[in-house]
Formats: structure tokens, sequence, C-alpha cells
């Protein structure tokens, strides 16, 4: 078991390796005339070759964006200058003019000089762009990088002969791990937290993890597989590389740790980051072998196959620290042990910075020059990244407090009330069933159009005028003026804004400013966003457990409706009288890219239902520029709040019902009789804080695998119900406790939230 100190001392080796790493490439690589990054560089840094191997081009504009974005020292212009002008050069020669295509190599003032027939290039190009996109919030590079990512996934899980790979008669349909690899790599840096994102590409996702899993012989990791499954026969089918083993498995538990799923984390863990381990590292002169054979005695046809590399190093030790961290087992960390101890005596060059390459078995430097055209801003200072954010959290691991969240009971409870009755089988499914679907009218609605530059000027004048004095409001006139003429700042910004408005066919052009405006709000959300209603006292529920079940009961009745598309839509009848009628029906015959049309016929107006999806199931996240907004869409459980604890519930049947009213009531009833003391610091209290401060308390809670899966389940809940002890007698303290109620009992920054008081008798 590693001691605080063991990850202290390895915390602080992580921190000054990337320092100097970091320095390194800033003062050798960056290319101020030409833009880019010279990556050609000897052990002095030196420039040895001016030719730019274009996919150590997006690798280098990723680590620097990733840096910035993720990092307080690195959060500079120094860094942000050079990974835009890596951007910028990506956008200028890297891509092929016309074509979703990356040259492999072009000189340093960007002439092509090789295209190549794997899309390697084309794959840091888009994780480059992606972070760049983050860290300036320029659509452009959001644009060029979903792009060629669809252009990839083309390529990767239909057909890459776009490529130019001919198919030829006698070569087997093979996939080398590699592919399937790289693509959940990009999709996991393209979606990021972005449930939004993480939904639209999940097939791709599920694709590229069933690929990578193909490659298990159930001993070995076999670099080709075939797709029709098993392997292909000679020396390609038993080709191993422990490296591409292992940086797969680390992928893979990523995906796993985002999904929550316990059995690809396993397999991930045990399949490809420790049987890698043991068949990959050379027991006799230590390190892993490049290239392996899986044939008993047989050797790799490649000559390099015993060289030691600095990238598989990498891997290993990003794979085994979060292997550890997941599991706290000692087997993760004496093997991070052994390949630390390894790299720190073997790769490290002291005296100008970063790492030799290329060893040899033995260990021995075999080529002394710090980048080319493999080796660039990447491997290592990734590793070093990653790692000293995995020790971060883990040496602060004894500063969490774990959450408890408890389970409600399922066995139904017999009820002797009369005020709670259970509807007809069949008859509770749904709180409505709309014969024009939901969303029926969606696609149609009018979009809100971007106004003609001169006329925003002319009515910012207009608001304007009121507030200065007249030689002031000259003053501005000319300054608006100025900047509403043709190839001024004003009409570039609204070429980019009629630019993003394309992007966003579903919303209006304004929605991201929108959300902008909310989630990158620093302020607490208790009192200056969240809002509250309340409803009358309903004398059929006399108790707070009928009324709480009640409000849970319909709840996801109407959940269903609206999962199911049977939720009437919104609509604003003009006249209700004449148009709110049965044969309004008729108009789901209307096809729906122009209902809407149909429906202003009769002046009927239906609204925009987009916010619905976000209505169950959302969890607003704190990070620490801006927050998200996160959705799971198949959500079966509510989380219920009492006395500052957390009881999850699920009230979602197998067949997608609501669990019974009965039940639900005796469940209620056994949390309000239970008597477990509140915590001494409760969860609840945190979520109120400024953003920043909530997000980084949120960093330390889920450093710790338990926590982690615990505000899961919370943040994954349909809604959260609060069921209070308090009985205000006066509309100033009923808006004190649904307001804020002092932060207890409440999670009002994170779900939509019911609160169920004690009812005045």
């Amino acid at each position: 078991m590693a001691s605080q100190s063991d990850l202290a001392e390895a915390l602080e080796w992580f921190d000054s390796q990337l320092k100097d790493n970091i320095k390194f490439w800033m003062s050798n690589s960056i290319d101020n005339k030409n833009g880019g990054y010279y990556t050609c560089l000897s052990y002095r840094g030196e420039v040895y070759d001016t030719l730019k191997y274009c996919w150590l081009q997006g690798r280098q504009v990723w680590m620097l964006a990733k840096l910035y974005n993720e990092t307080k020292e690195y959060h500079n212009h120094d860094i942000l200058d050079a990974a835009i002008q890596g951007g910028e050069f990506l956008l200028k020669y890297v891509k092929v003019k016309d074509e979703l295509r990356c040259y492999f190599i072009v000189t340093e003032d960007g002439k092509p000089v090789k295209l190549q027939r794997k899309p390697y290039t084309e794959c840091f190009y888009t994780i480059g762009l992606i972070e760049l996109y983050r860290a300036t919030s320029n659509i452009k590079y959001e644009v060029a990088a979903e792009e060629m990512l669809q252009q990839l996934i083309h390529w990767i899980c239909v057909d890459d002969s776009g490529l130019g790979m001919p198919a030829l008669s006698g070569a087997l349909p093979t996939r080398q791990l590699g592919y399937p690899m790289m693509l959940l790599n990009i999709l996991t840096e393209f979606c990021g937290n972005e449930a939004e994102k993480r939904e639209k590409y999940s097939e791709q996702f599920k694709w590229s993890v069933e690929a990578i899993l193909k490659h298990d012989d159930g001993r070995w990791i076999h670099e080709y597989a075939l797709e029709s499954g098993g392997f292909p026969e000679g020396c390609q089918g038993r080709l191993s590389i422990p490296g591409h083993a292992i940086e797969a498995g680390w992928f893979l538990l990523q995906e796993a740790l985002t999904k929550g799923d316990v059995e690809l984390q396993d397999k991930a863990i045990r399949q490809f980051i420790k049987r890698p381990s043991e068949y990959g590292w050379d027991k006799e002169h230590g390190g892993f072998f490049y290239y392996l054979d899986c044939g008993i005695n047989w050797f790799p046809t490649q000559l390099e196959w015993n060289m030691k590399l600095w990238w598989v190093h990498c891997e290993a030790l990003i794979a085994y620290l979060m292997a550890y961290k997941v599991t706290s087992d000692d087997f993760y960390w004496d093997s991070f042990k052994a390949t630390f101890d390894y790299v720190c005596s073997h790769f490290p060059e002291k005296m100008f910075g970063e790492w030799y390459g290329y060893l040899n078995r033995e260990g021995k430097v075999n080529q002394d020059f710090k980048g080319g055209p493999f080796k660039g801003c990447f491997h290592v200072p990734r590793a070093l990244f990653l790692c000293r954010k995995l020790l971060t959290e883990m040496t602060t691991k004894d500063n969490v407090r774990l959450l408890t969240l408890s389970r409600c009971c399922t066995t139904p409870r017999a009820l002797s009330m009369s005020s709670i009755r259970q509807k007809r089988k069949g008859d509770d499914y749904y709180i409505q069933e709309s014969k024009i679907p939901t969303l029926h009218f969606q696609a149609s609605l009018p979009r809100l159009p971007i106004p003609e530059l001169a006329d925003s000027c002319s009515r910012y004048l207009s608001a304007v005028q009121p507030l200065v004095s007249e030689s002031e409001f000259q003053t501005t006139q000319k300054l608006a003026k100025d900047f509403s003429k043709e190839g001024s700042d004003g009409s570039e910004l609204q070429k980019r804004l009629m630019e993003r408005d394309k992007m966003n066919k579903d919303s209006s052009f304004i929605a991201d400013f929108w959300y902008d405006m909310y989630l990158k709000d620093r302020r607490s959300i208790v009192l200056n966003h969240n809002p509250f209603l309340t409803f009358n006292d309903d004398p059929r529920n006399p108790s707070q457990a009928d009324r709480a079940a009640q409000i849970i009961f319909a709840a996801v009745r109407f959940r269903n409706s609206l999962s199911d598309g049977v939720l009437r839509p919104e609509v604003f009848h003009l006249n209700p009288e004449k148009s709110d009628k049965s044969w309004f029906n008729l108009l789901r015959f209307i096809p729906q890219s122009f209902s809407w049309y149909g429906a202003y016929m009769v002046n009927a107006f239906p609204l925009d239902m987009v916010q619905y999806k976000k209505l169950f199931g959302t969890t607003r996240l704190p990070y620490k520029e801006r927050d998200e907004l996160v959705t799971t869409s198949d959500s079966r459980h509510v989380i219920i709040m009492r006395n500052n604890h957390f009881y999850e519930m699920e009230v979602i049947q197998s067949d997608g019902s609501p669990l019974l009213i009965t039940d639900i009531h005796a469940q209620l009833e056994a949390i309000l009789q239970d008597s477990t003391p509140s915590p001494s610091h409760p969860l609840s209290l945190l979520p109120s804080l400024d953003r920043t401060d909530w997000a980084e308390a949120r960093q330390l809670l889920v450093s710790d695998l338990q926590n982690a899966l615990q505000l899961e389940k919370i943040n994954s809940a349909l809604f959260v119900l609060s069921l209070d002890d308090t009985t205000p007698t006066e509309p100033k303290e009923a808006m004190s406790v649904f307001l804020h109620n002092y932060g207890l009992n409440r999670l009002t920054a994170l779900k939509h939230i019911l609160q169920v008081l004690n009812l005045v008798s």
C-alpha cells in the first residue's frame, strides 16, 4: 500500500518534470515566423530538420491547450498564444484544401510533402482543435474538429478506402488495434463532460469499446484482429504491442468510470492493463518490450522489437496509477513503482530537459535526440500531467469525507389510508396520452432571426440615448457607425454570429450565450438564480408522506408521457373556444417540417419544448470556469433528502411503469421514521458555495471512488425530493425555507428539487 509520503514524493517528481518538459518545448519548438512547431530537436533542443510532422502539430496543440484549460500555472497568454498559432497552422497548412484529409509532412512554411494512407494526423488534428475551442471559445475550431471527427468515424467504422488503401483479393479484412483505440480517445476528448455530445455519439462509443475488446484472446492482446472475429494467420496475427494494449486499457478504464460500467472497468484493468504488464515486461533488464510475438518461442519480425521506447512507459505510468486509484490493489502500485523507477533512471536528461526516446534492450540511449518524426510534445507531458493530476487527487484523499447514501426498501407495505388510491392496472402508466406527438411541432418552429447589423446598432443607440449626455451620445453614434461598416470588427462579428447560427439548427443564435450567462456565473446559485413556487395545501392528502407519494407518482407518469412522446404539446390558443377542440388533433397528419404553420392558420401557436428534455435526470455539474448540464435519460430512481441524509428510491419498475403508490408511501414513511442523527458536516452546504469553490470541493469528493459512485447516484436521479421537518406559519418564513433553508437538507445547485414540508393542521 502506498503511503502518503510515497505519493507526495512521486507527485513532487512529476511536477518538477512537467515544468522542465514544457520549458524545453516552449523554448525550442515554437516557429514564430511560419507558425506551428519544430519537432526534430536534438538533445540540446537544436532544430536538426525543419520539416513539420503534422500529427505532432495536432498533438502539441492539444497538450498546450489542455494545460491552459486545466492548470493554474499554465493558464497564461504564452501557452495560449502558442496553442493558437499551432491551431491556425493546422487549419491553414495541415488540412488539405477542400478535402477532409490532412498532410502527414509539410515544409516549415506549410508546403505539402507527404500524404499518409493512415488517419492518425486527422485524429490529432481533431483533438487539438476541440481542446483549443475550449480554451478560446472560437467556434471555428469546434466546427473544424467535428467535421474531421465525422470523416474519421466513416473511415474507421465504415469504409477506409478513401484513405487510398486498395482492397486486394488476397488480404483478409483486418483491423489494427490503434484505430478503435484512437477513436475512443478522440470521442472522449471531443465530448468531454457534455452529455448531449456523448448521447449523439453513443453508438460510436459502443462500437469503439466492442472493437477494442475483439483484440483479446484471453491471454494476449493482439495488434491485429479479423473484422469477423479471431486473428489472422502468421506474424501479423501474432503481433502484440504491450504499449498499445496498456494504452487501450486506460482508455477503456476512463470510459468505464465515466459510464459507471463495473464490468468494463474490470476488463480494462485485468485484461488490458494487468495482463500485458506480465508478458510485456523485460524480466532480465527491466522496462517494456516494444513488440512481441504471441507464439511460443517466436520472436517478432520487427528488428526494434526489444527496444525500450519512451511512450510505452508513459502509458504504463498512467494506466497503473489509474488502476491503483480505482482498486487500491498493491499489484498496481508495485507495477507503477517498478515502471517509475525504471523511467527515472533511464529516460530523463537532466541538463537540457525532456526525455530520451529510444533505448536499447539494456537500457542505454540508442538515439539521443529529444524530438523527431514520431516523438514530440505529447506522450511525456501528457503522462506527467495526468499522473500529477492523479497523485494530487490521491494525496488529498484523507481529507475527503465519505458520503452516505441509503437505499430504500422495495418491499410493499400495506396501508390503512383511504386517501391513497391505486388506479386500475394500465391506467397509471401515463399522465396524458396525446394523439399529437409531444414534439410534433418542434421541427417547424420559426427560428429567432438574427437582426441586421445596422438594426442592432440602431436599437442600441435608442437604448443608450436616455442614459448619456448629448456629446457622449454623438461619440457613441460615431462608434456605432464605424462598427457597422463593411470590413469592421462589427461585420466580422456579424459573420461569425451567422456561422454560429448555422450550427444551432435546433435552437437559436442566442441559446449558447444564454446558457453561458448562467453557467459561467461564478456566484452561488442560491438566491441568485434558483426560483421557487408553492402549491396550495391538498386536504385529500393531509400528511407529508401522502403528499410526497402523490407528487412522485404523478411525476413519474408525467416523465413516461414525455419520454414516449405522448405528452400534450404546449400550444397557446389565441381563441381556445374555437381551436382547442378535438378536431385540433387532426394536425398530427401534417408533416412535422411545416406542422407549426398548420396550427398558426387557426390562431394556435405551438411553443418551444426543447427544455423539456432537461426536466428529468438533469444535473448542473460545477467546473472552475463554466458549469455543465448533464442529463441521464434512462434514470429510474429519485433521491429523497431527510435530515441532511440521502436515500435512493427506485420509482420506475422494469416494465417502465411507476412503482405502486402504496409502496412509494411505505418507503417515505420508513424514511420519516429513520432516527439517524444529522451529519455534522452536511454535503448540502457545499453546492451553495460560489461555483468555483464548489467545483474544487467536488473534485476532492470524487477523488474517492466510493464518493464518486454515490455522487453519481445523486446526479443521475430523476429529481431530488426534500422532506423537511419545518412548519412555516407565515409567508416570510416559508420564503426563507423554500429559497435556501440556510443550505440544510437541500441540493439546490444540483438538481430539480421538490420540497414537501410538514403541513399545518
